[in-house]
């Protein structure tokens, strides 16, 4: 494995990237499907349910079986934000003018000052952070539930695919991680704005500073497809079928079910009843409604597959914007020391002095740094660390140390004067506290996940 620091805008990240010479040293997820259960797939995914719209492959094509690079994340996050929170309330006034009592509404706001939530753990099972590699397929239509992969990769091909096409990792790193973590930035803003809607109830978040502190871990693998290629209308479609586990079907729909049936039933019904009440009127609109039919179902799979050639291209344009983003800090130390060299020697030798004396009065004002804490940072508030336990503890562990704790700091315990006997109730007084939200495991789950609790 790999490791490398990456800079990301408005995130604190630290990614882990495998790195593999060839196609045969990737992790191949083995075919489970039969291409005859591959082509009974493809033929329920096609299936019509509208009279009036023509089938879009009279005949099942030959699949194709390929292996297509996936990157698979895995991250450790928290995120820090700070939040203005308005409320909106009704006062009541009184109107001079019209001689009469009225309502308006206010909103009062308040600033949260910043906060962390606790860390949360996203394994390699989540689908969203299992992205397609490649520009060849658009990714709106490779939509299957890939949340078994992991476990299929335990019978890994090492050696790699024996006369089985295997397409290369073409999107650049950076495009792909931006992916992952505009996902996982979502997911704890969202965490994050839950937490505070049932802990201070306001009527309106915005998030003033919102930054993702992550440890992104990826590796490449590959994933098996079939693939069905047919044209519609002069445009190349694709029909994809997973080629593990239980045969998910992905791509373009020529139809939606539930409208098709909804329309076929109001076709069948609206005519019956102008008809009984003016045949040409009913005429008519039998006529409309099979024009109107015939050009949505027509019309409509070429607005698909142009929906999807833009998002290749939006895709790319990222990418690239992802890359330029990646390298710009590196591009703007190297004009800075290309600056600093063309200087002359007595400048250069002023900025240093300048910069030598400006660091000495940091330090001088910079206060003593604190001592590395014994307890992981997934403790805000410090109540494992007041218990002497580490986060991991059982319920056992945390009665034994609340019981010795106890026994040590309780005032009629403690030999000493008024001073001694004073501190030693207040830290009875933390200790037990502590205890009284930890015991309860509602709200012990409740302070790991959100680092605090509602009671």
């Amino acid at each position: 494995m790999l490791g490398r620091k990456v800079r990301f805008p408005i995130h604190f990240i630290k990614v882990y990237v495998r790195c593999n010479s060839s196609a045969s040293n990737i992790p191949h997820v083995p075919f489970t499907t039969e291409k005859t259960d591959a082509q009974d797939r493809f033929r329920r995914h096609h299936q019509k349910l509208w009279p009036l719209q023509e089938v879009p492959v009279s005949n099942v094509p030959r699949p194709t079986q390929i292996f297509l690079p996936y990157y698979v994340f895995s991250a450790t996050t928290s995120l820090t934000y700070a939040a203005r929170l308005g409320n909106t309330h009704a006062e009541h006034y009184y109107d001079f003018f019209r001689r009469q009592w009225r309502v308006r509404y206010r909103t009062r706001y308040e600033d949260l000052s910043r906060q962390t939530l606790s860390e949360k753990e996203y394994t390699e099972s989540v689908i969203p952070l299992h992205i397609y590699a490649g520009y060849n397929h658009p990714q709106a239509w490779m939509d299957v539930n890939s949340s078994d992969i992991i476990r299929l990769l335990s019978t890994q091909l090492r050696t790699g695919p024996n006369n089985i096409k295997t397409e290369s990792f073409t999107r650049p790193f950076e495009g792909v991680q931006h992916q992952a973590l505009t996902y996982l930035h979502r997911q704890e803003e969202e965490r994050a704005r839950k937490y505070i809607q049932r802990t201070y109830d306001p009527h309106t978040i915005d998030f003033t500073f919102s930054r993702l502190n992550c440890d992104l871990r990826s590796r490449q693998i590959y994933m098996p497809f079939w693939i069905f290629d047919f044209e519609w209308d002069g445009k190349p479609f694709k029909t994809y079928v997973a080629g593990w586990g239980e045969m998910e079907t992905s791509g373009v729909k020529f139809f939606n079910p539930w409208i098709s049936a909804v329309a076929g039933g109001l076709g069948a019904v609206l005519p019956v009843m102008l008809l009984a009440y003016n045949f040409v009127q009913g005429v008519a609109v039998v006529g409309i409604l099979g024009v109107l039919a015939g050009w949505t179902a027509r019309i409509t799979p070429v607005w698909q597959w142009q929906g999807a050639m833009d998002e290749i291209e939006k895709l790319r344009r990222e990418d690239a914007e992802a890359i330029s983003h990646r390298y710009q800090d590196y591009w703007q130390f190297q004009q800075t020391a290309e600056e600093q060299q063309q200087q002359p020697r007595g400048q250069q030798q002023q900025r240093q002095r300048g910069q030598q004396q400006q660091q000495q009065q940091q330090q001088q004002a910079r206060p003593t740094p604190r001592a590395k804490p014994r307890y992981p940072a997934n403790d805000p508030q410090g109540l494992y660390q007041t218990l002497e336990v580490d986060p991991k503890a059982t319920d056992a562990q945390i009665g034994e140390a609340f019981r010795r704790l106890a026994k040590k700091y309780h005032p009629d315990m403690v030999q000493g004067g008024a001073a001694e006997k004073a501190a030693a109730k207040e830290k009875f007084q933390k200790v037990s506290a502590a205890y009284q939200i930890l015991k309860d495991s509602r709200r012990r789950r409740e302070y790991d996940t959100f680092g605090t609790t509602s009671m």
